[in-house]
């Protein structure tokens, strides 16, 4: 599974905090999630433009 696939299913996985404690464990998995999307970013960006450049 690519970095791609593994992000999607992460962003699929929606669990709903019963409780403060696994709120926070949530939260900080989120903030993770966000940072690691960030990350890579530049990377899909300059392929989504080479894609967009390319003659059909």
């Amino acid at each position: 599974m690519g970095w791609s696939a593994g992000t999607k299913a992460k962003l699929k996985n929606a669990e709903i905090p019963r409780d403060v404690l696994t709120a926070e464990i949530l939260l900080n998995e989120h903030k993770d999630l966000a940072a690691d999307i960030q990350a890579h970013k530049p990377k899909y960006a300059r392929h989504w433009l080479m894609l967009n450049h390319i003659p059909c």
